[in-house]
C-alpha cells in the first residue's frame, strides 16, 4: 500500500530550492525519457553496475534521496523490505506513484534532503543517484541527515556529477 505524506516544511525551504523544485515539476511528463539521452544512457548504466554492485542483497528498509520519478525506487522496491522515496517535487512524486502502484512496500513522502523526516536510525541504506545532491546549496547539511537516519554499519550509496555543481 503506498502512502504519500504532506511535509509543511517545504514551504519554508531557502527560494533557490523551490525554483529546483518548479524546474523538476515542469519535466514530470517527459523525465523519464532522458535516459535515451547519450550522456545519461551512460550515466543509468553506471548506477546499474552499483545496484549490481551493491545492493543485490536484501538492504531492509531503504531511502532513495530525491526519487524524481522512481526509476530507483521500483529497483529498490524489489531488493528490500521497505523502500522510502522523497522529493521536493510534487510532480515527480505523482509520476513515482503510478509507476511503483504495484509495490505493497513502498512509500513517497514530499520532503528535502536537507531534513529527512524520520527518526534516527530509521534505514538500512541510502541511494541518492542522479543530480540531488549536486543541486543543494547546503550539502553538508544532506551528509549529516543521512547520516543521522542511517543505522550503524549503513550502506549511503550517492552521486555528485561534477565538481561545479551548487
Amino acid at each position: 500500500m503506498q502512502k504519500t505524506k504532506k511535509n509543511a516544511a517545504m514551504e519554508a525551504l531557502p527560494p533557490t530550492t523551490r525554483e529546483v523544485a518548479a524546474v523538476y515539476d515542469s519535466m514530470a511528463d517527459s523525465y523519464d525519457n532522458i535516459s535515451s539521452e547519450p550522456f545519461y544512457v551512460n550515466q543509468y548504466r553506471a548506477y546499474e553496475k552499483v545496484f549490481s554492485r551493491y545492493l543485490n542483497e536484501n538492504f531492509g528498509t531503504a531511502l532513495d534521496l530525491g526519487c524524481g520519478t522512481g526509476i530507483f525506487t521500483e529497483m529498490l522496491a524489489k531488493r528490500t523490505n521497505r523502500v522510502v522515496g522523497i522529493d521536493i517535487a510534487k510532480n515527480l512524486l505523482e509520476k513515482a506513484k503510478k509507476k511503483c502502484a504495484n509495490y505493497s512496500n513502498v512509500e513517497f513522502v514530499e520532503a528535502s534532503a536537507t531534513k529527512i523526516p524520520f527518526p534516527q536510525a530509521e534505514f538500512d541504506s541510502i541511494v541518492s543517484f542522479g543530480e540531488t545532491i549536486s543541486h543543494i546549496q547546503d550539502y553538508p547539511k544532506v551528509f549529516s541527515e543521512a547520516s543521522r537516519v542511517l543505522r550503524p554499519n549503513g550502506l549511503f550509496v550517492f552521486s555528485v556529477l561534477n565538481k561545479w555543481c551548487l
